[in-house]
């Protein structure tokens, strides 16, 4: 015995209405995207710059990507506790492969702002003095 489904235009467009809607709140409820800024594209990295008044050259130094380590320790783990001052923590996504972005400041080129970005979300930021190698984290909007 074979049983067959028919589906008209109207059932296949709320069964595809029904899995966007779907998505979306599953995309909502995502880790990387709770509470964390744009920054798949220039101007919204550049539009999160701006809103801590840090006035950077357009172009980027550096892109560049890299996996974080599985777990957050050694060094990692004080690099990551530099960043928590900040608001940010990077060991809900170790493992993962983020995109950091560094670019120079305008007014002190001895310095850069770097950037790590998940999946188009921004989640982590500091300032590199390049001649002591100290990190300022940027702190994250709550």
């Amino acid at each position: 015995m074979k049983l067959y489904l028919i589906f008209t235009k109207k059932g296949l467009a709320v069964i595809l209405a029904l899995t966007i809607l779907a998505l979306i709140i599953i995309g909502q409820f995502s880790s990387v995207n709770k509470g964390y800024a744009d920054g798949f594209t220039h101007r919204e990295r550049m539009e999160f710059l701006s809103r801590y008044k840090i006035s950077v050259n357009e172009n980027a130094a550096s892109v560049k990507e890299t996996r974080l380590p599985q777990k957050a320790s050694g060094y990692f783990g004080e690099y990551n506790k530099t960043l928590q001052k900040g608001g940010f923590n990077l060991a809900d996504f170790c493992g993962k492969t983020v995109t950091i972005y560094s670019y120079n400041f305008k007014d002190d080129l001895e310095k850069t702002v770097n950037l790590i970005v998940l999946k188009g979300k921004i989640i982590a930021g500091y300032i590199n003095d390049n001649l002591n190698g100290n990190i300022t984290p940027i702190l994250k909007d709550k």
